[in-house]
């Protein structure tokens, strides 16, 4: 029998004993199954349980000796620990008016000099006041997973000549704004930290910004999974949606997986692509030139159907734009 009052002073009744248990210090049931312990029952569950435990009865209230206290956790919400979000925010360009070269896929040591230098003398002749290395600067051919030239595995030499790049591109481009963003070839030596030296991930001496020592030289980073935000164009280097290499119309393929205004590199591939929404919005996919060789022995493939390119992309106030996407034949920007 149980009969007066619980020890907050309150009328016995099956709502009391279980607003009293509720709020007790310490209020969680644990029980002889190991996957339910330690588990939190809330107010409506303990109400629950406490009404198959006692029956009210004339005076009081009958305790029953033979119920299973090993009941279903219940909740009036629903419980669970909050998700991690491995997401990142876009690198918004500031807005205004401007013009932007892109180049991108340069993947030193197998640099095309003659493509490179075409590209930097037509972004000089356009006179723009911002440059994008829109991924794979360097290839990290020592990291592949294909099979090496062992006479171009040597991860310092291409380090020195990344920051020789940028020691010129800022001598020919002393005040304007220079943007890099890591392609999947410039990730290689942070995933190879990842899987195979993870006890020395997050020291700063081995991070490509410094190893290469982009804050001398004023240059500003994009992580590998960032988007960048130019006025109403998104831009990525490619690697960020599942595509595969033996796409025909990449620009087509990646406008429909973006839906939205799409500039790339990553597929060595001057391609456009545009469509009109049902609103008659016209929407525009771009997919830019390399500036390596061709031909490259390191590649899987004897034969690409890959091209030099780069782009010039003109941005308004409000954010429109114009896209002007080029090849390179011959040394010249056509």
């Amino acid at each position: 029998m149980v009969a007066g009052s619980t020890p907050d002073g309150k009328e016995i009744s099956v709502r009391s004993i279980s607003e009293y248990l509720y709020n007790l210090p310490v209020h969680w049931l644990t029980s002889p199954n190991s996957y339910r312990k330690g588990k939190r029952i809330g107010i409506h569950g303990i109400h629950r349980i406490v009404h198959e435990i006692v029956s009210p009865v004339k005076g009081g209230f009958n305790v029953k000796s033979n119920i299973d206290l090993d009941p279903m956790v219940l909740s009036h919400e629903f419980q669970m620990e909050e998700g991690e979000d491995e997401g990142s925010s876009a690198f918004v360009i500031a807005p205004g008016q401007y013009t932007m070269g892109i180049i991108n896929d340069i993947h030193i040591p197998f640099h095309n000099l003659e493509a490179l230098r075409a590209a930097i003398k037509y972004m000089q002749e356009r006179m723009v006041n911002k440059i994008l290395i829109n991924g794979d600067l360097l290839d990290f051919h020592g990291l592949s997973r294909f099979v090496k030239n062992p006479s171009k595995q040597f991860i310092k030499d291409e380090i020195e000549s990344g920051r020789k790049f940028f020691a010129q591109l800022r001598k020919l481009f002393p005040t304007e704004e220079i943007i890099y963003k890591y392609g999947n070839h410039d990730s290689r030596l942070s995933t190879y930290i990842y899987e195979k030296a993870p006890a020395l991930f997050g020291l700063d001496a081995l991070k490509l910004s410094e190893l290469m020592g982009l804050p001398e030289y004023n240059v500003k980073t994009v992580a590998p999974e960032q988007v960048i935000q130019a006025g109403k164009l998104n831009i990525i280097h490619g690697h960020e949606f599942p595509a595969g290499g033996g796409v025909v119309n990449v620009a087509r393929t990646m406008r429909l997986k973006a839906n939205d205004n799409l500039a790339m590199g990553h597929f060595h591939r001057t391609q456009t692509d545009h469509a009109t929404s049902i609103d008659g919005s016209l929407y525009g996919s771009y997919a830019v030139g390399c500036l390596c060789n061709l031909r490259p022995r390191w590649y899987p493939m004897a034969y690409t159907s890959w091209n030099h390119g780069m782009a010039i992309v003109e941005v308004e106030a409000d954010g429109t734009y114009q896209f002007d996407n080029r090849k390179i034949i011959g040394g010249r920007v056509v």
